[in-house]
């Protein structure tokens, strides 16, 4: 069976990030030693003393490796981190890299910094946004191209085709929708409202609001998990690591597929 994937950022050594990343691949890791001399163009005997040793991995190697493993973008940087750590060879130098995988871990933290491609709205449009989540709604069902006139609109999220109207105006004139050989179609491909933004709490509420009322008539094929528990700070903190990489791989594939369905992803983790 296979584990679940370790997150970098749980890490303060890279020799121990690499060993769980290696437990968890298929078969518990047999051969990966092999794969990743290979890969980065060593002996596995070498290999072996790096990350059960005390020699350590040089940066050229580090970055190949990070490749190999599947990191990217902000990831790369802390496992690079990490290991010029390890090659410290001075307490202040240290202590140094320490800062900065501290500053960066927190950093990491915050989703909003988490999300890439976004768009900054200004003051005026974000109020009218994040007022409720219909204008959200129809730039996304309008992205499908299935939906090309006010009625079908309307029809499909149970409201006033009067609204239809007036929101898709206000989208329009917003640059988040555009008009295309007579047809509405996606403009800003994406939105996002940070966490000390004032319409943080709208956004939220009016899209737990809209699943609580969806719950009635949600169809066969959604998911729906809500679980209580009690479980140790550590674990916590773990899962709270994996949701956050979940949120970042999203982000991150979304942009880059077609429009073909509209979903809401909602995730809660919070203390009771």
């Amino acid at each position: 069976m296979q584990m679940t994937k370790p997150s970098v950022y749980e890490f303060n050594d890279y020799k121990a990030f690499v060993r769980a990343w290696i437990d968890a691949r298929p078969h518990q890791g047999r051969g990966e030693y092999r794969k990743i001399a290979g890969s980065l163009g060593l002996s596995t005997t070498l290999v072996s003393q790096i990350f059960n040793g005390e020699r350590q991995l040089g940066l050229e190697h580090a970055m190949n490796l990070a490749s190999f493993m599947g990191l990217r973008g902000a990831q790369v940087r802390f496992f690079l981190l990490l290991v010029s750590k390890a090659r410290a060879a001075s307490v202040v130098l240290r202590e140094e890299f320490e800062q900065q995988i501290s500053e960066a871990r927190e950093a990491r933290s915050a989703v909003g910094r988490r999300i890439t491609n976004e768009k900054t709205l200004s003051p005026e449009v974000a109020a009218r946004f994040y007022s409720s989540w219909i204008p959200a709604a129809i730039r996304n069902l309008a992205a499908t191209g299935l939906y090309g006139d006010f009625d079908s609109l309307a029809e499909r999220l149970r409201i006033e085709t009067a609204t239809v109207a007036d929101t898709v105006e206000f989208l329009l004139s917003a640059g988040m929708l555009k008009k295309k050989s007579g047809k509405l179609v996606e403009g800003v491909s994406f939105s996002h409202v940070s966490n000390t933004s004032p319409f943080s709490e709208h956004h939220h509420r009016n899209w737990r609001i809209r699943s609580a009322e969806y719950l009635r008539t949600r169809a066969k094929g959604d998911l729906v998990y809500t679980a209580p528990m009690s479980l140790s700070v550590e674990l916590a903190k773990q899962i709270r690591n994996q949701l956050l990489a979940i949120i970042e791989e999203v982000s991150d594939r979304v942009p880059k597929s077609k429009s073909e369905t509209a979903r809401c992803l909602l995730i809660d983790w919070t203390e009771l």
